[in-house]
């Protein structure tokens, strides 16, 4: 019984080595190879559903190699909406937004007309 133990310990150990080996020497192939052609893009993470940035295609690149996860490139828009983002991208994100006080202004503007048309319709 002691001996099964041992044995699956140490088979464990050697496949999580063998997984942390991997990543790194993904990581350090990327590197090595990928050229830079694109910066702080928008990506749309198919698995999760959400969007995130990269700072540059390689470490995009890296991120799939590392979790096996697939990448778009979307329009920096979505990347502009809190409720889409993934959410280590929120837990980042600078508050208030630089256009969040158009934001707020626009949606007072609407609701102001939005009341006036129903007391105008109200009235009648």
């Amino acid at each position: 019984m002691f001996t099964r133990r041992v044995v699956v310990l140490v088979f464990l150990s050697v496949l999580s080595f063998n997984y942390a080996a991997a990543n790194d020497d993904c990581k350090e192939r990327i590197r090595q190879t990928c050229k830079i052609t694109v910066k702080n893009q928008c990506y749309y993470d198919v698995e999760r559903g959400c969007f995130r940035h990269f700072q540059t295609n390689c470490d995009m690149e890296i991120s799939t190699c590392k979790y096996n996860n697939v990448y778009q490139s979307w329009p920096e828009t979505y990347c502009k909406s809190v409720q889409f983002l993934c959410q280590e991208e929120v837990d980042e994100f600078n508050w208030p937004p630089d256009n969040f006080y158009e934001q707020i202004e626009h949606l007072r503007d609407n609701a102001t007309n939005l009341f006036e048309e129903m007391l105008a319709n109200h009235s009648e």
